[in-house]
């Protein structure tokens, strides 16, 4: 595979990333995130062939048997298992081991955010409690008083069409709780903030870049135009493509637009 060189070269840097995370949970130390994103079998297709073959540095003694190979997946499978529960990167972790009392917002990543607001703030898909249990409901209490005092700390999104979609079905639901509401509407706010900064820095870079090149004042002023005018027009068509329903190529749009309206940096 022509690919090989560098797919070795990877999967060196993940098995050495978690054994050094193993030898620091060992003395209570802090962990990495390698654990929470390193290919394993469940992952299925070529991801578990990387998955074996980081297993296979990190248990050396296994390398080449493949009759033991579900073996050799159990003990990757326990591993990974243990530095996630040694995480205290992983939201998730936290609400799975019930020890919300111990997560603040600060610790909760965007992806946590997107794909875990429901359970972040304890609420079911009816939008009712979803367990009568203090700690989460203590965690619900601060992420949303984050939320109200300082809009601009919870993470940006990175995936708009997620964040689209979830847009919708709030709108269209009459249930939804209040809390899930302010929490998307300060992903849409950090999200176009987010995109704003992205298309000021690549109007920059096109407006330096005009004003090396030898050109006429005309020839300038209309390069300048063109230099401001295309990163959003980029961004549109890259984002509207991620997506393929209408309502929510619509809901990006209007991201965009919201992005345009804003002022551009100083």
């Amino acid at each position: 595979h022509r690919f090989s060189i560098l797919h070795a070269a990877i999967h060196k840097l993940f098995a050495a990333q978690l054994k050094a995370d193993e030898e620091s949970a060992a003395k209570d130390g802090e962990v990495s995130n390698a654990s929470k994103y390193c290919p394993h079998e469940g992952r299925g297709g070529f991801l578990q062939y990387h998955g074996d073959s980081i297993a296979k540095i990190l248990f050396p003694q296994f390398d080449g048997a493949d009759e033991k190979k579900h073996s050799l997946r159990r003990l990757y499978r326990k591993l990974r298992t243990s530095l996630n529960s040694a995480n205290n990167h992983i939201a998730e972790i936290f609400l799975s081991t019930q020890r919300a009392e111990q997560l603040f917002p600060g610790m909760i990543c965007a992806g946590a955010y997107s794909k875990t607001h429901k359970a972040l703030l304890n609420v079911d898909k009816k939008g009712n409690e979803r367990y009568p249990d203090e700690g989460r409901r203590c965690l619900r209490a601060r992420i949303l008083k984050t939320i109200e005092k300082d809009p601009s700390r919870m993470p940006a999104p990175s995936d708009l069409a997620q964040l689209a979609e979830q847009l919708v079905a709030l709108h269209g639901s009459e249930t939804a709780d209040e809390g899930e509401r302010l929490l998307l509407r300060a992903s849409y706010r950090n999200a176009v903030l987010e995109l704003r900064k992205s298309v000021d820095a690549a109007v920059q870079e096109a407006r330096d870049l005009v004003g090396k090149l030898d050109l006429g004042d005309e020839e300038r002023a209309a390069a300048l135009a063109q230099a401001s005018a295309q990163p959003l027009a980029v961004a549109i068509d890259c984002t509207l493509s991620q997506t393929n329903t209408h309502p929510v190529s619509c809901l990006l749009a209007m991201v965009l637009s919201d992005c345009e309206a804003l002022p551009a940096a100083a």
